[in-house]
């Protein structure tokens, strides 16, 4: 059942689209955002140590809340909202084929719980396709998973199309 909340928190994470826009934060509780790269009208306010806080559906409260549909603000500026205007697509660059590993600390779902991104402690955006199979309740946050696949590098962010993941040895 969606439910609409609230939420409030100081960014500590970003996740990114494969164009290297934001599309998702990660609050100091652990929340995660999802925010449509189309969404996100200021990304430049959009920032690791940045107090924000907002509204949207909330979809499930375990290992993580995940909220969809949001308006996020921060002091008097709105930098993403859902009804915001489509953005310009940016010069794609090449993927590399690489091993991450690292700490989980967010995760975002789809409604029924399907695991589609994962958030690394090094910032990485991890999203996976629709061929996996994992979901909420298969995860650890603070465990440390293995994630093969295309990595893209951007400014301070860091973008992976997943292959496989399983938890690190």
């Amino acid at each position: 059942m969606k439910e609409h909340s609230k939420f409030s928190g100081t960014i500590c994470y970003i996740s990114s689209s494969p164009h290297g826009e934001v599309d998702g934060i990660v609050l100091d509780d652990g929340s995660f955002i999802k925010l449509p790269p189309h969404s996100v009208l200021e990304p430049k306010k959009i920032k690791v140590g940045t107090q924000v806080n907002g509204s949207g559906e909330r979809l499930n409260l375990k290992p993580n809340s995940v909220y969809h549909h949001v308006i996020l603000k921060s002091e008097d500026v709105v930098p993403a909202n859902d009804q915001g205007e489509h953005h310009d697509k940016k010069r794609l660059q090449k993927f590399r084929v690489s091993k991450i590993v690292g700490k989980l600390v967010a995760i975002g779902t789809k409604p029924k719980g399907e695991v589609d991104r994962m958030i690394l402690d090094d910032g990485t955006s991890v999203h996976l396709s629709k061929d996996f199979e994992l979901f909420a309740e298969d995860m650890l946050i603070g465990r440390e998973y293995e994630v093969e696949g295309e990595v893209r590098s951007f400014e301070n962010l860091k973008f992976c199309k997943a292959e496989s993941v399983s938890v690190a040895t």
